[in-house]
């Protein structure tokens, strides 16, 4: 009886790392609607006003997406010319490891994948 218990115990819980590993895996950046979006936030990190260090540092393999919630909108440093329309929906990439000081969070049109800026760090 035990080895049985212990059998449906083991099954359960490979079932359930299974789920786990199907849910990171679907969530991840590897979406070819978000690989354009990143390769532009790569290029906005490159190009823009963050400092060598940063760039040499900034790990970029901690890559999260959120929805820009309308909260944040008023936090955003545009970097575009003119006001974004904030009745689109923005992507906010938040790139590099949070528990260090060398990560972003830039901001793109989900329609066009385009930088239009990004949120300060503290």
């Amino acid at each position: 009886m035990k080895r049985s218990l212990t059998k449906i115990s083991c099954i359960c819980l490979g079932i359930i790392l299974i789920a786990v590993l199907c849910i990171i895996t679907n969530s991840s950046v590897t979406k070819d609607d978000h690989k354009e979006a990143l390769s532009n936030c790569m290029e906005y990190i490159h190009n823009s006003q963050y400092t060598d260090d940063f760039v040499e540092n900034i790990n970029t393999k901690y890559v999260s997406i959120e929805s820009l919630s309308d909260d944040l909108k008023e936090t955003v440093w545009v970097a575009v010319e003119g006001m974004p329309n904030w009745d689109k929906e923005y992507w906010v990439f938040t790139i590099g490891d949070t528990s260090s000081h060398y990560y972003t969070r830039i901001v793109c049109e989900k329609d066009t994948n385009s930088v239009i800026g990004h949120i300060p760090t503290l």
